[in-house]
């Protein structure tokens, strides 16, 4: 798959509240945007993905959305992965491409989670999140999940409140850069720490926002994505990692699955994570980017603290991550959040993200997980693609055999043999055990004059490697003797020869001590 599929078209809605607009209509709006932006009209596009809405729950929203725009694809389809949804999603719709499901593939989602619930619905969201028999019974929100693995990274490594309130700081300092961002306010560490508790120890500016938005994506193979764009962002790698989906069950609270994606991820773009111009970060709440941060490479086991406290994240950074903000600062619309991170990741390898723009961005990582650390998708994006070349190749060498041998050996002195049946007496070509016209087994090898007609030619403009180089001639030469063989015509520009045309055999040096027959067009 590595830089065998592209991005071509990428569009996001307005975020935040948005009264009066329903999930389906920002996702429908987010898919024409992104149409448009590839330059690509609703009939082009073969392949639709998308997930469910909690604000307008629907049983089959993939083809719901499909049925809104009056598109048919012939490749449909709806993940469910909680916030690991979006780059599932783009992992499924780029194995589709390179299988040849699908040419042109629309990833669209979108949510209200903002306007779209009530406090009810809202409250029994948290409600229903977790085992319904062995957690749900002793209360735990959303947060609180969250809030023990930060307790226990904190236990474990020594973190403190101070580092997991500068991942959201850095957050808001990229935010303040996109005019776009739901939350564009300057906070500090001191705001942070000193917000209403949520679940000990996060406080609410350690939690994302609650938003409504849409935002989608379009992805084709790397050679149609060639001929649409000059600015494709290429998919180098994807990898996936899933442990569990209870929190009680987790083997470990301070490593998760985005470890295995990112390895997988990493190893199949040939890359890893010092290769990386940014990052974008699954970031609900605060302590998940610091386990992300190690899981991923960027830093050892336990010292994700610290790298924030060096200024890693934050614009200008060694490795500034979440760039558009994230979800605690830009936009967090449920199971689409992290589609902004993914659209914002091509528009930095585009090199055209404005004020925020990390300088000589070339390779990206977008990570996603769900659940509560439980399903993760890492992504390597590059703005550089893959030299997608044939393979090196010499020109194709004859398996030489015992039977054939004596003919290659005459070649290589310069002289063209045929064998010659004592039987019947006559020559054949190509070389046999057995005599092809009277299965007499006498042969023996004579020399032949090397001189015939064409029998017919062709000009082939595209060579079966680079080490053909096109145009060239194949051609079938009737011999004096009567034998018909195929071989090259050399020192004849395309136009020169023709049927009947009289030819006289050539030795080439063919490679690796293989010399073989040609032809040139012979004077009268």
């Amino acid at each position: 798959m590595r830089g065998k599929v592209a991005f071509i078209g990428a569009a996001d809605t307005e975020v935040g509240k948005l009264p009066g607009r329903t999930p389906m209509e920002l996702c429908a709006e987010a898919a024409l945007k992104a149409i448009d932006d590839a330059g690509l009209k609703k009939s082009d596009v073969d392949g639709l993905l998308s997930c469910s809405s909690m604000a307008q729950p629907l049983m089959y929203p993939a083809e719901a959305l499909a049925e809104y725009l009056q598109m048919f694809p012939r490749y449909c389809m709806a993940v469910g992965a909680g916030g690991g949804t979006t780059f599932s999603a783009i992992h499924h719709a780029a194995s589709a491409i390179v299988t040849g499901m699908a040419d042109v593939i629309v990833v669209a989602m979108a949510d209200s989670m903002r306007s779209g619930l009530t406090r009810d619905q809202a409250m029994q969201v948290q409600a229903t999140t977790g085992h319904p028999e062995f957690e749900q019974p002793y209360g735990p929100t959303v947060p609180a999940y969250y809030a023990l693995i930060a307790q226990a990274h904190m236990a474990e490594f020594g973190t403190t409140s101070e580092q997991l309130a500068g991942i959201a700081v850095a957050c808001r300092e990229h935010a303040c850069l996109n005019p776009a961002a739901q939350m564009r306010d300057p906070i500090t560490i001191e705001d942070v720490v000193s917000s209403r508790m949520i679940a000990d120890p996060l406080h609410l500016l350690d939690c994302s926002l609650v938003s409504d938005g849409g935002s989608a994506v379009v992805l084709c193979s790397a050679e149609r994505a060639a001929e649409l764009r000059d600015d494709p962002v290429y998919l180098l790698g994807a990898g996936e990692g899933h442990t569990h989906e209870h929190i009680s069950a987790a083997h470990s609270l301070t490593t998760s699955a985005a470890k295995e994606a990112g390895e997988r991820a990493y190893q199949m773009a040939g890359l890893g994570p010092k290769d990386m111009s940014f990052a974008q970060l699954y970031d609900c709440f605060t302590p998940t980017v610091l386990v992300e941060l190690e899981d991923l490479g960027f830093c050892a086991k336990g010292e994700g603290g610290a790298f924030v406290d060096s200024g890693a994240l934050k614009p200008g950074g060694s490795l500034p991550v979440n760039t558009h903000g994230g979800l605690l600062s830009h936009s967090h619309p449920g199971n689409p959040g992290s589609m902004f991170a993914l659209t914002e990741s091509i528009w930095q390898l585009r090199n055209t993200a404005g004020e925020r723009q990390v300088s000589n961005a070339q390779h990206g990582l977008v990570h996603a997980q769900g659940g509560i650390m439980s399903s993760h998708t890492a992504l390597v994006l590059s703005g550089m693609g893959v030299e997608m070349s044939e393979p090196e190749m010499n020109k194709l060498l004859p398996p030489e055999t015992e039977v054939s041998r004596p003919f290659w050996d005459a070649c290589k002195q310069g002289e063209l043999q045929l064998q010659q049946c004592q039987s019947c007496d006559r020559l054949q070509f190509y070389p046999r055990a057995i005599c092809s016209h009277c299965g007499g087994e006498g042969l023996l090898w004579r020399p032949v004059s090397g001189r015939g007609k064409l029998a017919s030619y062709t000009i082939v403009q595209r060579g079966i490697s680079r080490a053909y180089e096109a145009p060239y001639y194949v051609v079938l030469v009737d011999l004096e003797e009567g034998v018909r063989m195929m071989s090259s015509l050399v020192e004849c520009e395309p136009g020169e020869a023709e049927v009947g045309a009289k030819v006289e055999v050539l030795f080439q040096d063919w490679g690796e001590g293989h010399v073989l027959p040609v032809f040139k067009l012979r004077d009268e």
